[in-house]
């Protein structure tokens, strides 16, 4: 292939998995705990020596979420369900909306001292949303894609009766006094929003620090950077702290976070 050619497909993907052959199997008997992959073409080192890149074909298959370590206990906390796990388990009346925001809410005073990831927080609204939300499934009423499921919410986006400074100090007291068409959606939705994700001024930068709340720390290291502008999303996502975010992406401020 021509080089540029050649750097474009090589930087579609290259697979690379690693197996721990010395684990032994892994038994999960809760099918809302495993991830699927569908059947797909990648890219994949076909010889290391040499370096060679190759199109393989890799089968669809199903593998534990997430992996114990064998002989561990496979519980897991309710804030460290993916969405749809969690939205399943609400829907099957085995999992009560207060009981996921209380674990995310505990999350988040445990661990975002560290990578400063939602600075602003609504948890007595959010805790008054999740009794209705309860109530709700008790009745047994039709419950909207995502009943329950405690969201931060972008601090680019309006919320209303919540601080949206969008990293700036000319914003750093402004309250709305409505929801912005996103978030108001996601309400309708059933999502109980929990606070503000971080992002850097006017959301103008591959990074996520500001005058008003500082800087987020990369939940690998908090000393390094989360990219941006939706690193505080990414980050509470990565570290458990809810189920689902808002963020938005004009040159890559989706993507670089969840790059980093």
């Amino acid at each position: 292939l021509p080089g540029r050619a050649f750097r474009t497909l090589f930087g579609v993907g290259i697979l690379a998995e690693f197996v721990n052959r010395e684990a032994g199997p892994v038994v999960m008997d809760d099918s809302l705990y495993r991830r699927s992959y569908p059947a797909t073409w990648v890219w994949q080192w076909s010889n290391a020596r040499c370096g060679r890149v190759t199109l393989a074909w890799r089968p669809s298959r199903i593998t534990p979420l997430p992996t114990p370590t064998a002989g561990a206990s496979q519980m897991v906390e309710p804030c460290d369900l993916t969405a749809v796990a969690a939205r399943r388990l609400i829907g099957a009346k085995r999992l009560a909306p207060s009981e996921l925001l209380a674990s995310c809410i505990a999350r988040i005073e445990a661990v975002d001292h560290a990578v400063n990831a939602i600075p602003a927080r609504d948890f007595d609204r959010a805790r008054e949303s999740a009794k209705r939300a309860d109530a709700a499934v008790v009745r047994g009423e039709d419950l909207p894609a995502l009943h329950g499921l405690p969201i931060g919410i972008k601090d680019l986006q309006a919320t209303k009766d919540l601080v949206t400074t969008r990293g700036s100090v000319i914003y750093k007291d402004h309250v709305p006094t409505e929801d912005e068409r996103i978030v108001a959606a996601v309400r309708q939705a059933g999502a109980i929003v929990i606070g503000k994700t971080n992002t850097p001024e006017f959301g103008a930068g591959a990074n996520t620090r500001n005058a008003v709340y500082g800087v987020t720390g990369n939940p690998f290291n908090p000393e390094k950077s989360a990219a941006g502008s939706s690193g505080g999303s990414a980050v509470a996502l990565a570290t458990g702290m809810v189920p689902i975010c808002t963020g938005s992406d004009t040159g890559g401020s989706l993507r670089n976070p969840a790059a980093f």
